[in-house]
């Protein structure tokens, strides 16, 4: 516990700096509206692909930690397998549906185009 508490306040700084620094950042450049929107709609993006990736690793660790030596050694290579098919699903996701992600998250045509091509 007592690295669990600065370990999940130093993720929480981290995280909390990125989104008001960037946020800021997008506020006050030119054209302040389109940038902000694409900004929200490409961090809604990348949550979506981080919470996928701690998902798989808590799955795999918990997986892994559970079994003996031989089932360890079977459940990380399929971990293993899961987590390269998901990397491979979102490369190629992402950027072929960026315009229909975009489209999804917005309706502004300005703020579509500068997701689909940031």
């Amino acid at each position: 516990m007592s690295l669990a508490v600065p370990a999940a306040l130093q993720s929480c700084l981290e995280l909390w700096a990125l989104e008001l620094g960037v946020t800021i950042g997008a506020g006050l450049l030119p054209d302040a509206e389109v940038n902000l929107g694409a900004n929200a709609a490409l961090a809604c993006i990348g949550g979506t692909c981080y919470m996928l990736w701690v998902g798989l690793q808590v799955a795999a660790s918990i997986t892994v930690g559970t079994g003996d030596a031989a089932a360890a050694q079977r459940a990380a290579r399929v971990s293993v397998c899961i987590g390269l098919f998901f990397a491979l699903l979102v490369y190629l996701v992402v950027p072929i549906g960026r315009f229909e992600i975009a489209g999804a998250l917005t309706d502004d045509a300005e703020v579509k185009a500068k997701v689909a091509y940031s």
